[in-house]
């Protein structure tokens, strides 16, 4: 928050406005560098200065003494973070381990500390998701990009699936007729795209997942 500037004079102001002031009050006076009364006339510019600096901090204070009074406290202070890459030279060693509190410098000369210590490996990608939670998606970029470098992705190629396992030891005992007149009435979104089977034995007397014949109605 930038709080207003009360007062923007500085002593050289100050004196700008007192020689203006000479001809109506002391016309006879011609003030010169080292004369007695210029020098009173700069200690005043210097003393308003001063003072104009106090008035200007005043509504920084009125805000910050607001703030106390309302139980606002300061956050306290945090360190700056910032990801940091590090390279290892293709002749040397697979692996360097990087002590705890290693310093780097960046450009701007500002210093910055490892937080632990951990071990720089060289590494290769082997596999990168794009996870979309909203869309409920997961798709594997990483062999796209093998194949093109600017590839485009849709939720055709997600491998988000979802199972929902249903059980009633009475309600579908279809082997013995129970649970053939009954519906399942499911409210969820997608329902359209969903496949649905059941655990039964086919008529080869077979277990296996077999598939219901699946209908929509539209309310």
């Amino acid at each position: 928050m930038k709080h207003p500037l009360l007062n923007s004079y500085k002593a050289s102001d100050f004196e700008t406005s007192i020689k203006a002031l000479i001809p109506s009050y002391l016309p006879e006076w011609k003030p010169t560098e080292y004369e007695a009364g210029w020098a009173v006339a700069k200690a005043f510019s210097n003393i308003s200065e001063q003072v104009a600096e106090q008035l200007n901090a005043v509504p920084e204070k009125l805000f910050l003494s607001y703030l106390d009074h309302i139980e606002i406290e300061p956050k306290e202070v945090e360190h700056a973070l910032t990801p940091v890459q590090f390279t290892l030279r293709k002749k040397g060693s697979n692996a360097v381990r990087i002590p705890k509190k290693s310093q780097l410098i960046s450009q701007s000369k500002a210093i910055f500390e490892t937080q632990s210590e951990f071990t720089a490996q060289k590494a290769t990608l082997g596999s990168c998701y794009l996870v979309d939670a909203k869309k409920d998606t997961i798709i594997d970029i990483g062999s796209k990009l093998e194949v093109q470098k600017n590839a485009h992705f849709d939720s055709k190629d997600s491998l988000q699936s979802h199972e929902l396992y249903i059980r009633d030891d009475k309600l579908f005992l279809f082997k013995k007729n129970l649970g053939r007149e009954q519906y399942i009435k499911l409210s969820i979104p997608c329902l359209k795209h969903c496949k649905w089977f059941y655990w039964g034995i086919d008529e080869n007397s077979t277990q296996r997942w077999i598939a219901f014949e699946v209908s929509f109605k539209e309310e």
